[in-house]
């Protein structure tokens, strides 16, 4: 098994270090409670996200066919032979 020196460096960078740090939650149930309104609040915004962005998928694609629409129409207009004097 051959191994290069990228992969030696991305193991080195996998092993676990622990670092040192002050956790300041208080644990028991009133970190439960934080952490599930949390956990809701984070659901909430991915939903309204999810949203947003298919709505504006909607009103992109509908704005698209417009576009192409019209843009066949000018063609077709554009296309069409003279045929002399109009006559209203």
């Amino acid at each position: 098994m051959t191994i290069t020196k990228s992969m030696l460096e991305r193991l080195r960078m996998q092993r676990s270090c622990p670092q040192p740090r002050l956790d300041y939650r208080p644990g028991g149930p009133l970190q439960t409670g934080v952490d599930k309104r949390l956990q809701t609040l984070r659901e909430k915004q991915i939903v309204a996200g999810e949203r947003t962005l298919h709505s504006a998928g909607k009103k992109f694609q509908t704005q698209q066919r417009f576009a192409t629409r019209k843009g066949l129409a000018k063609a077709q207009f554009n296309h069409r032979k003279p045929t002399g004097e109009i006559t209203p």
